[in-house]
């Protein structure tokens, strides 16, 4: 395990880096005292049996509906052994298909609910006003919803990123060509690194044209630009610096919860406007996959759904015509 992190952790973004390596410290100790190519898909029955039997000790225990994140970082484990000792043609990747299924909690949950509508997104952003650090927070909210961005990615912005047209404000633009890496320990700083997820498909930009919205919002914020510098971050902190995930994560639960909605974190929000986009458009899968950036068609799908209304509307439609 030890030559994997070695030799595949530098192919990572950090912040994926970030997170395996939790992962690996958290759970592998079990698996961690065998050479790679003498684990048995007996060990892997025993190992899993041992993370469910000690469920209580992990974050998020409460949530959590599976072990398949760690299921999947040990197959890359096995598969990197596979390919890079071929020599050892006794070496059989130990992971099986009822791994993946012993894997799972059997945990009935209600899907929660993630497309944030434009009328609850407005309920919501008279409510984190309210809140500590609210006057920037709406604006940091509003500029992500509306570009349907990651957290990681409209925390990251800085005013140099933002391109206005004040003139033809319909042919502003922004670009995102970095995100913040969070840090999994307490105490520990975000810090920005280049990129973001995907980035290198896009040519390490993701260039968009500016909602009405964002305009208006990130023109209030810019005001008339004085002591405004290109390097300054857009939404800054008390200290000014970036926002801590879990500063934003838990002002918009608490705002969602001031305005009556069982939203919860922050990735609700890229839901939400891609829904949005993708009713407007007639449902257009192009267009959702151009907002959301260069992603592939299954996780377009997972943004962009029909509003249950879709077809009612439709014959709503046909109805006006014929009438």
């Amino acid at each position: 395990m030890f030559e994997w992190k070695e030799r595949k952790f530098p192919t990572l973004r950090k912040a994926t880096r970030i997170q395996y390596q939790a992962v690996s410290e958290r759970h592998f100790q079990l698996l961690s005292v065998f050479p790679i190519n003498s684990i048995t898909s007996k060990d892997i029955d025993a190992w899993l049996a041992d993370r469910k039997a000690n469920l209580g000790n992990y974050p998020q225990a409460k949530r959590r509906l599976s072990f398949d994140r760690e299921l999947m970082i040990l197959k890359l484990i096995l598969v990197y052994y596979g390919e890079y000792y071929e020599e050892d043609t006794n070496f059989r990747n130990p992971i099986k298909d009822r791994h993946w299924r012993d894997s799972k909690l059997n945990i009935s949950r209600t899907p929660k609910k993630k497309d944030v509508k434009e009328e609850e997104f407005r309920l919501f952003r008279v409510e984190i006003e309210k809140l500590k650090q609210g006057a920037i927070l709406k604006h940091l909210a509003t500029t992500q919803y509306y570009q349907a961005l990651r957290i990681s990615e409209v925390a990251a912005m800085k005013w140099k990123h933002v391109i206005f047209n004040w003139e033809n404000p319909q042919q502003s633009r922004i670009q995102i060509d970095q995100h913040v890496v969070y840090a999994v320990e307490k105490g520990e700083l975000p810090i920005v690194d280049p990129g973001f997820k995907n980035s290198d498909s896009l040519g390490g930009i993701k260039e968009m044209p500016m909602f009405p919205q964002t305009f208006e919002t990130l023109a209030e914020l810019y005001g008339d630009g004085v002591g405004k510098s290109l390097e300054d971050y857009i939404f800054q902190n008390e200290y000014g610096d970036v926002f801590r995930y879990h500063t934003v994560r838990n002002r918009y639960n608490r705002a969602f919860k001031l305005a009556g909605f069982k939203y919860t974190a922050t990735h609700v929000m890229r839901h939400g406007w891609t829904c949005e986009i993708f009713n407007a458009t007639g449902g257009d899968y192009g267009i959702a996959g151009q907002l959301l950036g260069d992603i592939s068609d299954k996780a377009i799908k997972t943004y962009a759904k029909r509003a249950n209304s879709a077809l009612t509307n439709l014959a709503q439609g046909m109805w006006a015509k014929a009438t």
